[in-house]
């Protein structure tokens, strides 16, 4: 309270609350009488709701920075396998705008990326079982650009 950042989404998983702000994640323990602040990371808040989503595996979100998923332990960077980065900057920024809208298709287990300001689709997808990253140009139709395409926060402000 009283950082100057604004609150734009909030997710639960497990015991754990996940407070988004504009450039700051709070992961805040609720799981006994009381509720604390368990950890605090820098750089991984987020400018739109539709930048966070549920998973069966937690909480994906997106930034400026990347992709990210908390998994009720840890957050990991989607974009990063074993030290080796597997979406370059150049490419994550060309990609990424406010207006980018993040999903999850349960069925096949993947996250799903809309491009912001895309009129035609450009996607890119994650596949949670092969940590694998592909992209499309001009995939998805246009009855899935939508805010909240593929996705139910826990909560909304």
């Amino acid at each position: 309270v009283g950082d100057g950042e604004e609150i734009i989404q909030l997710a639960a998983y497990a015991d754990r609350l996940l407070q988004f702000k504009e450039h700051t994640l709070h992961i805040i323990n609720v799981s006994g009488q009381s509720e604390y602040l368990e950890t605090t990371h820098k750089f991984k808040g987020v400018s739109n709701k539709n930048h966070v989503c549920n998973t069966d595996y937690g909480i994906v979100w997106c930034n400026s920075f990347g992709v990210y998923l908390y998994d009720g332990r840890q957050v990991i960077d989607l974009f990063d396998n074993k030290g080796i980065k597997r979406i370059s900057p150049s490419t994550w920024s060309a990609f990424f705008s406010d207006n980018t809208m993040i999903g999850y298709i349960p069925l096949e287990k993947q996250i799903l990326l809309l491009k912001g300001n895309s009129t035609n689709g450009d996607i890119l997808t994650y596949d949670t079982i092969s940590k694998s990253w592909n992209s499309g140009t001009s995939r998805a139709p246009e009855s899935f650009i939508r805010p909240n395409f593929l996705c139910t926060p826990s909560f909304s402000k």
